[in-house]
């Protein structure tokens, strides 16, 4: 699952040069690649559709990045649950959360938190 950390990262939005924009050079993360994310973040167990606490914690950070940064394991997996599971009934959602690099911020803390480092 952490393999697409690196994919993630790179479908993220960038500022673009005018002439980059022109190429069209950013290209989406595709309807396979979540499809194949969410099968293995399904299959491994890793979903935990109790999400409560994700809604009533957020607001109390100044941003989502800060919130990512201070979460703990539960918290990541509820937060990649959460998006997996929005994107059934709001289409598009992975993908804004790919775009918006919210997937590869939780991808990332995750990885902190296997590692047994404390911050990202």
């Amino acid at each position: 699952m952490l393999s697409f950390k690196e994919t993630f990262r790179q479908k993220m939005a960038r500022p673009l040069s005018f002439k980059a924009s022109l190429q069209n050079s950013f290209a989406p993360v595709s309807e396979e690649e979540i499809s194949h994310f969410t099968s293995i973040f399904c299959d491994h167990q890793l979903a935990d559709t109790d999400y409560d606490v994700i809604q009533k914690e957020a607001g109390n950070f100044k941003s989502p990045e800060d919130y990512i940064a201070q979460s703990q394991l539960d918290v990541i997996l509820k937060s990649i649950t959460y998006i997996i599971w929005t994107d059934r009934i709001v289409e598009g959602y992975f993908y804004a959360k790919v775009h918006d690099g919210i997937l590869y911020r939780l991808l990332s803390r995750l990885e902190m938190l296997l590692k047994g480092e404390e911050r990202i």
